[in-house]
């Protein structure tokens, strides 16, 4: 996860569900082709209530520049669909108000190799540009 804690009590968040992060070997094998992100743009308040913006709008280009294709709700498989709906559960659930104000992504990730050097990507959002260097950590080392 990228935090960016910026000022004027703004905090926003990138999330990249990478496939060392899950056991399981199908859910692997779904996220080595599709990359999952959740992206958060938050104002903390003075009360210590926190807003969300609510139009997300996020570019992923891969490590040769090229842009991500998003693959939109309609077209997700059954599983990805579940999966990404059992993913928001989870944030509402353990962040509370936080994970509420998280937007989920799903882009094409045939390109982003998480466990092979220099096949990253970078996320623009919020008016900056994020960066996943590979391999991240949980990789096999060979």
């Amino acid at each position: 996860m990228i935090q960016d804690n910026r000022p004027g009590d703004q905090l926003v968040m990138v999330f990249w569900l990478s496939p060392p992060m899950i056991e399981d070997k199908s859910a692997q094998a779904m996220l080595e082709s599709n990359l999952i992100l959740g992206v958060l743009n938050s104002r903390i308040g003075g009360d210590g209530k926190a807003s969300f913006a609510s139009d997300a709008q996020v570019t992923v280009k891969d490590a040769n520049g090229n842009v991500l294709r998003e693959i939109k709700d309609e077209d997700l498989t059954p599983t990805l669909s579940g999966g990404l709906h059992a993913m928001e559960a989870v944030f509402r659930q353990a962040l509370g108000p936080m994970g509420q104000g998280f937007h989920w992504f799903v882009f094409d990730g045939a390109s982003v190799h998480a466990c092979s050097p220099g096949s990253g990507f970078s996320v623009q959002f919020a008016g900056t540009n994020y960066t996943y260097d590979t391999p991240v950590p949980g990789c096999t080392k060979s």
